[in-house]
């Protein structure tokens, strides 16, 4: 189910890319800002994604992310980012409650930094490959009207590899597509060579003032 989500908004995001005029942004250099604003499709990595390839009780949670973020240009083709970004990550799991299976969603908030190589390959196509650290803010676990905070339970900060790629229009618009994986395991339970990290797939919108 969940890499059929990937697979559509991939699809989507091809058909946006090639049915806009080829409008690259103009070459500059200097530093610049702005502001973003998408969602996050987020999912737990496991054992059983590795070396089984599939599984039934974990699935997908959808988030928000935004922020802002500044950049600066060295050449034509190549420019260091950085963000400071609410990303609401987390995932979805049936639990034993209450003497019967019940679909829990586990919310986790963090604050993301994450730091950017971007490199202008064609036109307005940018290739981006980074490190996030990442701070848990709350965490909390829902089930139909309860709720009750996590927070204890999970490592408070994580750090990733985000790569992705995005299409910069001349008109100060960024279309944005990354992907990042957790590089260490979220319960504080589990001992660190085990398989318990964070995945995301993230898609946002950005304005370059």
């Amino acid at each position: 189910m969940k890499r059929n989500v990937y697979i559509n908004v991939l699809l989507f995001v091809g058909m946006v890319m090639t049915a806009i005029p080829v409008t690259a942004q103009k070459s500059r250099e200097g530093f610049a800002f702005g502001v973003k604003s998408g969602i996050n499709i987020s999912d737990l990595l496991t054992e059983e994604d590795l070396f089984v390839g599939e599984k039934s009780d974990i699935g997908n949670r959808v988030g928000y992310i935004g922020g802002v973020f500044a950049e600066y240009k060295f050449t034509r083709c190549f420019y260091l980012s950085g963000d400071v970004l609410f990303s609401s990550k987390g995932f979805k799991m049936k639990l034993p409650l209450k003497e019967e299976y019940g679909k829990v969603t586990f919310r986790l908030n963090y604050m993301d930094f994450p730091i950017m190589a971007d490199f202008y390959v064609w036109k307005g196509v940018v290739l981006k490959v980074g490190l996030q650290p990442s701070v848990l803010l709350s965490s909390k676990v829902l089930w139909g009207g309860w709720n009750a905070s996590m927070y204890k339970k999970f490592r408070h900060f994580d750090c990733s590899m985000p790569m992705g790629i995005a299409y910069d229009f001349e008109c100060g618009w960024i279309l944005d597509v990354r992907y990042s994986l957790g590089a260490s395991c979220l319960l504080k339970s589990n001992a660190n060579d085990e398989i318990c990290n964070n995945s995301v797939f993230s898609l946002t919108a950005a304005f370059r003032f």
